[in-house]
């Protein structure tokens, strides 16, 4: 089901942050354990982790400074906008999926979608 930011996952656990060429695939677990998928991602950043994988929030935007980052980043290194993958545009609607952790740090990831399942 798509991500929507009325969910609660405060004190969940971060159990682990899977990527391949598409996808970036998010464990949570509480007493029940979630998956978020974020779909087509772009970037990634995630500094400063140090002892603590409890969550404060999740949610999601469609601005975010890690959005703008990401773009200007594919335009210097690329010099031109192009269909990647042949599954997406660079004029996407890309959003920003943002894991705070209680320790402030936050982990962001740029995609085109989030869906989250039962694990």
């Amino acid at each position: 089901m798509e991500f929507e930011n009325n969910l609660c996952f405060r004190d969940y656990s971060l159990e682990s942050i899977n990527i391949d060429y598409t996808n970036i695939e998010i464990t949570i677990e509480l007493e029940k354990r979630y998956k978020i998928i974020c779909e087509n991602f772009m970037s990634i950043s995630y500094i400063g982790q140090w002892d603590e994988n409890i969550i404060d929030n999740i949610f999601v935007t469609s601005e975010d400074e890690l959005i703008d980052l990401t773009k200007q980043k594919i335009l210097k290194n690329n010099n031109i906008t192009f269909k990647g993958g042949g599954t997406r545009e660079f004029n996407d609607k890309w959003l920003c999926l943002t894991i705070k952790l209680i320790d402030s740090i936050e982990i962001k990831t740029v995609c085109l979608g989030v869906k989250i399942f039962d694990a």
